[in-house]
Parts: C-alpha cells; sequence; structure tokens
C-alpha cells in the first residue's frame, strides 16, 4: 500500500498564524445547606448540568470559600444555625456586588417569610426536584436583574 502527501510543501510551512479564542470557565455556584445529602444531591444534579459547584454547610464556611475566589450563583437554604440564607446573601453581596441567589427551604414559600425572605427573590421549595433545580438555576443565571437580599 503507497500513501503519498500532495503539497508538502504546504504541509511543512510551519504553524499557522490563528486566534484562540478563550473558553469562558462554567458559572460557579455556592451550595450552602446544613444537610449533607441535601448539599450532596445538589452538587450532583449541577455537577452533572457541567456548572462547577463548592459546597458549604453554613453561612461562615459560605463565606470563607466565597473570599477564595469567584462566585456567580449564591443558592443557600433559608433557615440554617447561626446564619440565615437572608443575612449570609446580605453578607455575600457585600462580597460580589450584584451577585444572583436563590433561596430554597422546607418551608413553603409562604411560610418562609417569617424567616426573612423577601418574595421578590428566587425561591425552591424542598424536596427540589433536578427538573426544578435545574431550570430555576438556568433561569437566574439569564436574568440581568438581581433582587436585593
Amino acid at each position: 500500500m503507497t500513501y503519498s502527501v500532495s503539497n508538502i510543501s504546504e504541509a511543512s510551512a510551519g504553524p499557522a498564524n490563528f486566534a484562540v479564542a478563550e473558553t469562558p470557565l462554567p458559572p460557579t455556584i455556592l451550595i450552602v445547606d446544613n444537610d449533607v445529602n441535601g448539599r450532596k444531591f445538589i452538587h450532583t444534579v449541577l455537577s452533572n448540568c457541567g456548572y462547577r459547584t463548592l459546597l458549604a454547610g453554613s453561612g461562615a464556611e459560605a463565606l470563607s470559600f466565597a473570599r477564595d475566589g469567584k462566585v456567580d450563583l449564591l443558592l443557600t437554604d433559608l433557615v440554617m444555625p447561626k446564619m440565615t440564607g437572608p443575612e449570609l446573601a446580605g453578607a455575600m453581596q457585600a462580597l460580589f456586588p450584584g451577585l444572583k441567589h436563590i433561596f430554597m427551604s422546607g418551608f413553603t414559600e409562604a411560610a418562609a417569610l417569617k424567616f426573612g425572605y423577601m418574595p421578590a427573590a428566587p425561591f425552591l421549595e424542598k424536596p427540589i426536584s433536578s427538573v426544578a433545580l435545574r431550570r430555576k438555576i438556568a433561569e437566574v443565571l439569564a436574568s440581568g436583574t438581581v433582587k436585593a437580599a
């Protein structure tokens, strides 16, 4: 069997001059929930969708992670020991002005009002389905507006 290459001079002329487009990193989502199983479930769903995730079990832990890098979206439980979701969202807004966030809770949206939830903020009621989670994340990341904590 014989192989031949035509235009060898063109093929060996050296590397082509072309620009390489920088591929943007996928959004980083900080998941804050004092329920380990809840964090793992959300992490699995979102990482399978290509998102980068950071996991924290408390508001203080979330703030320490956030100071070390960029966060595109905060997904936090509403009711946690020592620091509530709205308190955390406020502290995160100071670090990342304009940071988008979603609150989640085992309480209904109406019952969550007594824990500092503001009805205009994005909300997911637990237990969260993977479909609802993916839909809400995509919706909030695509939105041009940020609701105040």
